[in-house]
C-alpha cells in the first residue's frame, strides 16, 4: 500500500513537472510570436528602434528608458532629451489635409501665420511658401518619459504652433481675466475646439489620434518669483506640484486673490516653467531654439490677471503677462502607457512611428 502511493506521489509530481514545462512553453511561444510580430511591423527602424525590440522593450515608454544616447538624460525615475538638435521627433498619426503656406513678416521674424491659399498670404504683405504639402505627417517632438501614478508616460509638444491666443479671455477680474488654468479659455479650447476639430486649426486637430492620448494630471502650481533670475528646477518642480498655492506676501502687486486649482486631469495642457529650467540647467535650449513668445501653464503669484510665458526676456526667458494678451501655444500632451513604437529614427524626415 505504501508503495503505491509512493509511486502514486511519484507520477503526480512528474505530471506537475511536465505540467509546468508545457506552460513555459507555450508562455515562450507567445513571447517569441509576439516578438516576431513586432519585427514584421517595423518601418525604416533605426539601430536604437531595432534593438528596443529585440530586447523586448515593445513599448514607447521602456525603449526611451533603455536608450543609451547623448540626447537623453536620466532624471530621478524619468528621462528628458536635451541638446539643441535631438532626434526626438515623432509622427502620432496626423496628416495635412491640404497644402499649408507660412507667411513671415518682412517687419517681423517672429510674426508667423499659415494660410491655406498662397493668394491669402500675400494679401497679407508677407514673405510666403509653403511650409508642407498634403498629407505630409504633423510632427511632434518628445520631451521624456515619466513616471506618474506607478505608470511610464511619454510627453510630447507639438513642433509648430497652433497659432496665437489669450490665456484666458474671460470678463472675470473687470474683463483682465484671471489666470486659474482650470477655469480657462486656453484650457477649454484645447480640450474641447482643439480635440473635436471645432476649429480651423490645418488638420492639426487630435480628433483622429484621440485613442492615443492619455488623460493625465498636469500641475497648476507656480514659481516663486524671487527665483526667476536664479532658476533651480528642483525648486521648480517642487513648487509646481504643491499642494499649496504660493502667494506674494508683500508689495504693491501683491493683489493674487484667486482659488486656483492646483491639479487637473486632462488630455492637453502646456509646457510648465519646470521643463524650461531642466534644459537650462543642462545648457540645452531645443525646446525655444525655434519657438518664441509662448505661453506656460504656470500663473503668476502675485496678481490674477497674468501667467507665465516664455519671451527671452529673462534668465530661463520667463515673464509674467497678462493673461488677456495674445502669444503662440505649443500644446503638450502625454501618449497611453501602451502605445508601441514601430520605426523611424526620431529625425524630422524619418520620425518615430507609433501604434
Amino acid at each position: 500500500m505504501q508503495k503505491k502511493r509512493r509511486r502514486l506521489k511519484k507520477r503526480n509530481c512528474c505530471l506537475i513537472l511536465i505540467s509546468l514545462a508545457l506552460i513555459i512553453c507555450v508562455l515562450l511561444e507567445i513571447s517569441y510570436t509576439k516578438w516576431i510580430l513586432a519585427k514584421t511591423y517595423l518601418i525604416n527602424p533605426s539601430k536604437d528602434v531595432v534593438k528596443c525590440v529585440d530586447n523586448h522593450h515593445l513599448l514607447l515608454n521602456d525603449c526611451l528608458l533603455s536608450l543609451e544616447t547623448n540626447d537623453l538624460v536620466k532624471e530621478n525615475d524619468n528621462v528628458r532629451y536635451i541638446g539643441n538638435n535631438p532626434n526626438n521627433y515623432i509622427d502620432i498619426g496626423q496628416k495635412y489635409p491640404y497644402t499649408i503656406y507660412r507667411g513671415i513678416s518682412k517687419t517681423d521674424e517672429l510674426d508667423i501665420k499659415d494660410f491655406k491659399e498662397m493668394s491669402s498670404c500675400l494679401n497679407e504683405n508677407r514673405k510666403c511658401s509653403i511650409i508642407y504639402q498634403e498629407n505630409d505627417p504633423v510632427l511632434w517632438q518628445i520631451i521624456g518619459t515619466f513616471k506618474i501614478n506607478d505608470n511610464y508616460y511619454t510627453k510630447l509638444i507639438l513642433k509648430d504652433s497652433l497659432g496665437t491666443y489669450s490665456w484666458d479671455e474671460s470678463n472675470e477680474n473687470n474683463n483682465m481675466g484671471t489666470n486659474n488654468w482650470a477655469t480657462s479659455t486656453l484650457k477649454n479650447f484645447l480640450n474641447n475646439d482643439y480635440l473635436k476639430n471645432d476649429a480651423n486649426l490645418y488638420g492639426k486637430s487630435l480628433e483622429n489620434v484621440l485613442k492615443y492620448i492619455a488623460k493625465n494630471p498636469w500641475y497648476l502650481g507656480t514659481i516663486d518669483e524671487n527665483e526667476l533670475e536664479t532658476p533651480n528646477y528642483n525648486n521648480y518642480i517642487q513648487n509646481e506640484q504643491s499642494e499649496f498655492k504660493i502667494s506674494c506676501e508683500t508689495g504693491t502687486y501683491c493683489q493674487d486673490m484667486v482659488e486656483r486649482n492646483m491639479q487637473i486631469d486632462d488630455y492637453v495642457g502646456l509646457l510648465s516653467a519646470s521643463d524650461i529650467a531642466f534644459l537650462n540647467e543642462n545648457n540645452s535650449n531645443w525646446l525655444t531654439i525655434d519657438r518664441s513668445k509662448f505661453w506656460l501653464i504656470n500663473p503668476v503669484s502675485s496678481l490674477q490677471s497674468k501667467a507665465y510665458a516664455l519671451t527671452y526676456q529673462e534668465n530661463v526667458g520667463l515673464k509674467a503677462t497678462f493673461v488677456s494678451n495674445k502669444y503662440a501655444i505649443y500644446p503638450a500632451i502625454y501618449l497611453k502607457k501602451d502605445v508601441k513604437i514601430i520605426g523611424g529614427e526620431g529625425t524630422v524626415d524619418n520620425p518615430y512611428l507609433i501604434r
